[in-house]
């Protein structure tokens, strides 16, 4: 029998845009001129992004989290600029702060999370960089009561898929998998994630490796009656 549902969150919950070079940084650019970076904006966010993305390829095989200090701190040092007179964490808040200004969430999701909550236990999983920007999202759209785990990848370690990250939510949600079912958006990360340690995943959109019947137009289309046959 279901008893837990393990949400995604960018994409899921939440409507973004995982570019990192077409919004404005204006505060994050004040910031490192103040420390002595000659380049102008559009300049410095394309380093940003460059570093970024290296950090990205590196990831993806290994499934080890970096956080937002990793990539200030190589950016700062390819700049001719000692990272430990930076305080890497207050650029981070600016820097994510910035990213996430047009960040929605889904329409009627907190509705939805509501109703949910009186059937089951929600938990959260995440691979984020910056685990205070979760924090903040979740209180700025008034989801964080919702869920009584969030996990995010730079907190744990590990990103999804690696399914060491989802074993630990469901240890800390005192779960069985066969107890629980994951809602994501993307095939690598959250479906055969959550498929990697043996739970069942709906995914939003058009998949073309994914059953029918999991695939979701949106979050609150979930089909809770299919939940209601599981486990």
């Amino acid at each position: 029998m279901i008893q837990g549902l393990l949400f995604d969150f960018f994409g899921t919950l939440v409507i973004y845009d995982e570019r990192r070079v077409h919004q404005r940084f204006p505060r994050t650019h004040h910031q490192l001129a103040d420390h002595g970076v000659k380049l102008d904006e559009k300049s410095l966010i394309n380093v940003i992004d460059q570093v970024f993305t290296r950090f990205e390829l590196d990831a993806r095989d290994s499934m080890v989290e970096f956080s937002m200090a990793d990539i200030f701190a190589v950016v700062l040092n390819g700049l001719q600029i000692d990272p430990q007179t930076v305080d890497l964490d207050q650029l981070a808040h600016c820097y994510t702060q910035e990213w996430s200004v047009d960040i929605k969430p889904i329409k009627n999701v907190q509705t939805f999370l509501r109703q949910l909550q009186r059937e089951y236990q929600l938990g959260l999983i995440t691979n984020t960089h910056f685990a205070p920007m979760i924090k903040r999202l979740l209180k700025k759209f008034e989801l964080e009561s919702y869920f009584s785990t969030v996990v995010t990848s730079v907190e744990h370690g590990n990103s999804k898929p690696h399914p060491a990250i989802f074993q630990h939510t469901l240890e800390a949600m005192t779960l069985d998998v066969s107890q629980a079912v994951y809602i994501g958006d993307s095939y690598r990360a959250d479906y055969l994630g959550a498929q990697g340690v043996g739970m069942n995943c709906f995914l939003v959109g058009k998949h073309a490796r994914v059953p029918d019947a999991y695939q979701i137009p949106t979050v609150v289309d979930l089909p809770r009656y299919q939940l209601s046959t599981m486990g």
